[in-house]
This record gives structure tokens, C-alpha cells and sequence, in this order.
């Protein structure tokens, strides 16, 4: 899964890095500052936003992902969660509160770690909006 997410991610996070004035890292070097303690000290805090989102978007991915497990897998030991609830909608009645309530528990996951991250994601927003 992380093979073809991969692609996206070096892309988003290229973008982002970009971003980042070469000033910063100029005066860091000026200041006495090697190139390992520069990717410490400043280019890694500044990237925390970028990297949250990342493992995020990519986790999400990965928890969703339908096609490949249902094309791969074989044995019921080995489905994942979209294809168990898959499993739970029957041909001529479906119980649509166990379903809905499976799919909430389904969604906990990644809602919880959404919340952990949090902080990550508003303080990207923020410093995209300062001005000059």
C-alpha cells in the first residue's frame, strides 16, 4: 500500500519543502550550524505539519483500501475491515444499524488519530496565512 502512496507523499512533501525560505537555513549555516544540525534544528520543526498530514492521508488510504484486498486475498482470515462490512450487507436484507454501527467503529481509528494530529494540521493552516 505504501509503494503506490509513496508517489503523492514525495510529491506533497517536495512541495511543502520548497516552501521553506533558504534564508533560514543561510543563517543557521552562518551561525555555526552543519548541515545535519540544520535538518534537526530547523528544517524538521518546520516540516511537522507537512509530515502529519502525510502519515494521515497515507494511513487513511491504507485503512480504506478496497480493491487490492478484495482482488488478493483469498481466505476470510485475512480480509480487511471495508471488506468485512462488505460481507454484511446482504443479498435481500440488510441489518442497516449493525452496519452503520460497524462502520462507525471502522472509522474510530483514523478519527482518533485525526485528533492526535490536530495540532499539527492548525498550525500548517496558520503559517500559510501570515502575511509578508
Amino acid at each position: 500500500y505504501l509503494a503506490f502512496r509513496i508517489s503523492f507523499t514525495v510529491f506533497l512533501m517536495r512541495a511543502y519543502l520548497l516552501s521553506i525560505p533558504k534564508e533560514l537555513e543561510d543563517a543557521a549555516y552562518i551561525d555555526g550550524c552543519n548541515s545535519l544540525k540544520v535538518l534537526t534544528s530547523i528544517v524538521m520543526p518546520l516540516s511537522k505539519p507537512i509530515i502529519a498530514t502525510s502519515a494521515l492521508l497515507t494511513g487513511m488510504y491504507c485503512w480504506n483500501e478496497f480493491m487490492f484486498a478484495l482482488v488478493f486475498t483469498s481466505s476470510n482470515n485475512l480480509r480487511t475491515i471495508p471488506l468485512g462490512l462488505m460481507n454484511m450487507r446482504g443479498t435481500l436484507r440488510t441489518e442497516w444499524g449493525i452496519l452503520i454501527a460497524a462502520l462507525a467503529l471502522s472509522a474510530l481509528p483514523i478519527i482518533i488519530v485525526f485528533i492526535l494530529l490536530q495540532k499539527q494540521f492548525i498550525r500548517g493552516l496558520v503559517a500559510g496565512g501570515v502575511k509578508g
